[in-house]
């Protein structure tokens, strides 16, 4: 009986679906009495599936009835055993949450309380953030969804784990119902990376990225609508680009103006809130990010000779969290009345998933900038892009401005 349940698990996790999966990787040997409960996982394993299934909505001549009454027999012979065990516990949550699908709703809360303990009791931190991921998607909590799904996989890379094809099964549902293309891409790549041939007969993976992201040639004229998005969140306006490989935000009292990018740049300005000097009289401030996407004859020290040129006299900053690959300096002002630059340039190749840390997704708490759309469609320009940021302020506030442009450095952009 025992190598019968090896080899049930061992086929079920090497065959390809479109399931969801994860009640294949609890370790159903470490449950006590399992043996006795061979029957019934076998039901539970068979079934899963469709039971956690949204699509739940056809009639394929199945007894909600029946197994109301099998799964709910199951549940409580299992309480019987120890239920201070991991296992035991993840069984119970998957449980529930069929029986939650079967609209027995009062089982959603017991769901999520087995889990909660089978954490506490020291559940792998890769299986966790699956288990949890999996439950918020199926309750509809996106962003919670979203987290604990990015969370598995950067603690799966964290501890080496082999992260199986059924997590980035799972994983794409939850990217495509947000509308994150760069992710669901990326995990489109790592379900073939594994040998397997994706079948797409069902959500149409591929047709939506077709449809939601364009390829542009590095040498077009493009409007800033075509490059950017933008979504507001509380009291900061976000926006990003996939075609330049960034995202940051600011206030909402900041004003920023946006150039089209032509001849392989772009230039954003923000004016953030004007600082007080020591009167007490306010100055306005300017923060300037240039993206510019290397061209074919276009070489790292191009850029930086450039800037040498531009700026003889530097003082150079190395920040407390340095970026990778970056510059930072204070360009040194012969006249104490002009106005102060510091200027940060950064060097960027493509991750190999490029978009994925940079994408929003469409939650249901985002609202949408009026101008700009809340996805933008165009796929990165260029492997390598070199990005300039320079601070310009008047002398007398410039300390404060300093301050600010570094935490915006630090806390309010991503490159890719």
């Amino acid at each position: 009986m025992k190598n019968i349940l090896k080899l049930l698990i061992l086929v079920l996790v090497l065959s390809p679906f479109n399931g969801k999966s994860n009640i294949h990787f609890i370790n159903f040997e470490k449950i006590p009495n399992y043996l006795q409960l061979y029957q019934r996982i076998q039901l539970f394993v068979d079934y899963h599936d469709y039971f956690q299934s949204q699509h739940k909505n056809l009639d394929n001549g199945l007894n909600d009835d029946y197994f109301i009454y099998e799964f709910k027999s199951s549940f409580n012979e299992i309480l019987g055993y120890d239920t201070f065990n991991i296992e035991t516990n993840l069984l119970l949550s998957e449980v529930s949450i069929m029986l939650f699908q079967l609209k027995q709703y009062e089982y959603n809360e017991t769901a999520k309380s087995f889990l909660e303990k089978a954490v506490t009791l020291g559940v792998d931190p890769f299986r966790k953030h699956w288990f949890l991921g999996n439950f918020h998607w199926l309750n509809q909590n996106m962003e919670y969804a979203l987290n604990h799904y990015h969370n598995a996989q950067n603690v799966a890379q964290e501890d080496n784990v082999n992260i199986p094809v059924e997590f980035w099964q799972d994983y794409n549902k939850v990217m495509n119902q947000t509308h994150s293309w760069a992710a669901l891409k990326s995990g489109l790549k790592n379900i073939k990376l594994l040998g397997y041939e994706y079948n797409d007969d069902e959500f149409n993976y591929t047709k939506s990225i077709d449809n939601e992201l364009q390829k542009s040639a590095p040498e077009s004229f493009l409007t800033n609508r075509d490059i950017w998005a933008a979504r507001i969140i509380g009291n900061r306006n976000h926006f990003y680009s996939r075609a330049l490989g960034i995202h940051f935000n600011i206030h909402n009292t900041s004003k920023i103006i946006f150039n089209h990018y032509e001849n392989y740049t772009a230039s954003i300005k923000i004016l953030p809130q004007a600082l007080p000097n020591n009167l007490g009289e306010l100055k306005e401030y300017t923060i300037e990010i240039i993206p510019t996407v290397y061209n074919k004859i276009q070489t790292k020290y191009d850029f930086i000779s450039d800037i040498e040129t531009m700026y003889p006299n530097r003082s150079f900053y190395h920040f407390p969290q340095p970026l990778n690959d970056y510059h930072a300096f204070e360009a040194v002002q012969k006249s104490p009345k002009k106005d102060k630059e510091f200027i940060v340039y950064v060097d960027k190749t493509a991750p190999l998933y490029s978009g994925v840390t940079i994408e929003m997704p469409e939650l249901s708490n985002l609202q949408n900038n009026l101008y700009f759309n809340p996805n933008t469609k165009i796929e990165r320009l260029n492997n390598k892009i070199f990005y300039k940021i320079i601070l310009k302020s008047s002398p007398d506030i410039y300390p404060l401005a300093l301050e600010e442009f570094k935490k915006f450095i630090q806390n309010n952009w991503i490159l890719e």
